[in-house]
């Protein structure tokens, strides 16, 4: 657990280990999302015609970026379907006139939605997923930098995930890909697991042998961790319980809808303590809970509402079946149909509210404690010092000469209102965020170019994109320094020698006050310092990326082009993410993961150089203007090996 394993692995046990669906910030989408996208896109019962134009280049151009990032080994599976793909798109989907896309042939997406099916067909396979699986490997084991930048490392974990998501293999800890990366740590008791999710024999194991390294090859762990991954989780019927209060379930036992029965609590309680009247009072007789066991339970005194059917007023059970899913979705799927009923039928305002924790019944494993729930609510967020940074932003706000009147305070409030509106979505709902995002920038359009007539993506290239190129790279640079000096250390093994010099860069870069914060300007000179003291470290990878960043005039100006040409590509999957949303049509969930941050971050720009400009006394457009020409001044002297501090404002 605690002693530091090879770079490469380590590496893989980072990126596999995150719940995230999209890990990759270059924004890009996963192969798997964009092909379904394009598929969905060729069944739209709209006819399509001019007006999507723009979608289907941005599309297209998302699924060559995608076949360009993937591995080589999945690449030789699906390089022809995905080739065949783009070019129907490109040229015969799309009309040209005059060298111009101005329309769309809608009679070619029955013929292209047969070429998307093959593709999808393409990607289905274990072969499919096995490739994708290598290619994240040897990736990790390949150092080169320049070939398995650290995004791209990222990018091929993500490509990995989508291929798991469509056998719903889930990313549970005994998930077949998580199953499969601890196979490669080579312990005895993470080899007997993944023996027996393929069905292998094995051998008793005792609880002293349980770390104790496998006598498997490094070719046969290897193995054994490729067929863990193409595993399929077995399905099966379930029972979901869940609580619901305040709540009544009133002149019946109980109330049925399709797979959901509602119990009141009082009523199921005290039926369980006698299973006869339980089985002649309930139309829908839940025998699962019909067991000496939680009889026992119901009659003894360690009933609480952690555990066990409590007998309370204004508190309903709800009892879920689902069929033929497999265990990690069961939970998420009766929530889902159980949300939709209640949100179907109405509910009452402030009632009916779905409590913590739940049951679960019909895995085919003995549980010792059947009726524990859990808390009926989450604790509260714990309060840190470190994090509370507004006296610091404040003091430093008002010694740069940025005052808040009385006068300012009142023409602010339309921008704080989009402020509040784009800060409030739950980052769980990124189709939310990207439509406020754009609905953000749509407003400081007007505000900033009334008279340029830019439609907001055009305002936002104008406008926004010098800004995001320069605070990206600086975010980068300063996430890597954090990461090597604050978050991680080179080596965690116990008994590990220790790291002056490390020790001497955080007291040098972390702002004093407990704040956990480091000096973004002074972590520059530290950065080649750092990529040799974690030389044998995973975070090397990107350490060195950085490194050759700030080093090299020619890498800092191609690292430019790049992110300027993912911001265009970005941009058009806003674009059409958001016309979707507004308007109907193909919006995929994956599209809109994959770019809200990047649309809460425009969408904050925006706003905060609105914000800035009505602050300072100055009309918005002229401030504007000044900032976006400072940005591009300054990107100018750093592609010609200008001061390094040009990153950051004067």
């Amino acid at each position: 657990m605690f002693e530091q394993r090879d770079r490469w692995l380590e590496e893989l046990n980072e990126h596999t280990g995150r719940e995230e669906l999209i890990t990759c910030t270059a924004g890009l989408m996963p192969l798997t999302a964009i092909v379904d996208e394009i598929s969905t896109a060729c069944i739209d019962a709209r006819t399509h015609t001019g007006q999507q134009v723009r979608d289907w280049r941005s599309m297209a151009s998302d699924l060559s970026e995608a076949v360009d990032w993937i591995g080589p080994n999945l690449n030789s599976i699906v390089a022809s379907e995905s080739a065949v793909v783009h070019k129907t798109i490109m040229n015969q989907l799309l009309v040209h006139k005059k060298g111009r896309v101005h329309d769309v042939n809608d009679s070619i997406r029955p013929q292209l939605a047969k070429q998307v099916d093959e593709l999808a067909k393409a990607l289905s396979p274990d072969e499919a997923l096995a490739a994708a699986w290598g290619d994240l490997v040897q990736a990790c084991r390949d150092i080169d930098y320049i070939k398995y930048p650290y995004e791209r490392i990222a990018y091929l974990r993500d490509t990995l995930v989508g291929l798991s998501d469509l056998r719903r293999q889930g990313r549970w800890f005994w998930s077949p890909m998580s199953t499969a990366v601890n196979v490669l740590f080579g312990y005895v008791n993470s080899v007997r697991d993944a023996q027996i999710m393929v069905g292998d024999p094995v051998e008793p194991l005792s609880l002293a042998d349980i770390r104790a390294p496998s006598t498997l090859s490094g070719n046969e762990l290897a193995d054994l961790a490729k067929r863990c991954i193409v595993a399929t989780p077995p399905t099966r019927d379930y029972v979901i319980w869940f609580r619901l209060e305040p709540a009544f379930v009133k002149g019946y036992p109980c109330v049925t809808h399709g797979s959901v029965t509602f119990y009141g609590a009082q009523k199921l309680a005290s039926a369980l303590c006698d299973h006869e009247r339980a089985r002649k009072t309930f139309p829908v007789v839940p025998e699962e809970l019909l067991t000496d066991q939680i009889r026992d339970h119901q009659l003894s005194d360690e009933m609480d509402e952690f555990t066990g059917f409590e007998h309370r007023p204004r508190l309903v059970y709800a009892r879920v079946t689902v069929e033929g899913v497999e265990r990690h979705r069961a939970v998420q799927v009766a929530r889902l149909y159980l949300d939709t009923v209640m949100t179907v039928v109405g509910i009452p305002e402030q009632m009916w509210k779905i409590l913590g924790g739940t049951l679960i019944f019909g895995n085919q494993s003995y549980n010792p404690r059947p009726t524990e729930w859990g808390p009926k609510r989450p604790r509260p967020d714990t309060i840190f010092f470190e994090n509370d940074y507004f006296s610091t932003n404040l003091r430093e706000m008002t010694a740069s000469g940025f005052l808040v009147t009385s006068e300012g305070a009142q023409r602010l409030q339309p921008v704080l209102a989009l402020l509040t509106a784009l800060t409030s979505v739950p980052r769980e709902d990124p189709q939310g965020v990207v439509t406020a995002a754009v609905r953000a920038i749509e407003h400081c359009n007007t505000w900033v170019a009334p008279l340029e007539r830019y439609r907001w993506y055009g305002f936002a290239e104008a406008y926004l994109f010098d800004e995001y190129a320069v605070t990206e790279l600086v975010d980068r640079i300063g996430h890597d320094v954090f990461a090597a000096v604050i978050k991680y250390t080179p080596d965690r093994t116990p008994g590990a020698p220790d790291q002056p010099d490390l020790w001497a860069i955080r007291e040098e870069i972390e702002e004093s006050g407990w704040s956990m914060r480091i000096d973004n300007q002074k972590a520059l000179a530290h950065v080649g310092t750092l990529r040799q003291i974690y030389s044998k470290h995973w975070l090397v990878r990107q350490l060195s990326e950085t490194d050759d960043l700030l080093c090299s005039t020619t890498t800092l100006g191609r690292s430019f082009d790049s992110e300027f040409r993912l911001l265009e590509a970005r941009v058009n999957r806003l674009t059409r993410s958001r016309n979707a949303a507004i308007h109907g049509g193909t919006l995929s969930a994956a599209a809109c993961e994959s770019i809200a941050d990047f649309a809460l971050i425009m969408g904050r720009n925006a706003l905060n150089t609105v914000i800035r400009a009505i602050v300072i006394g100055e009309e918005v457009n002229t401030y504007a203007t000044r900032q976006r020409d400072e940005y591009r001044r300054r990107i100018d002297i750093l592609r010609k090996g200008g001061n390094l501090k040009n990153l950051f404002s004067p």
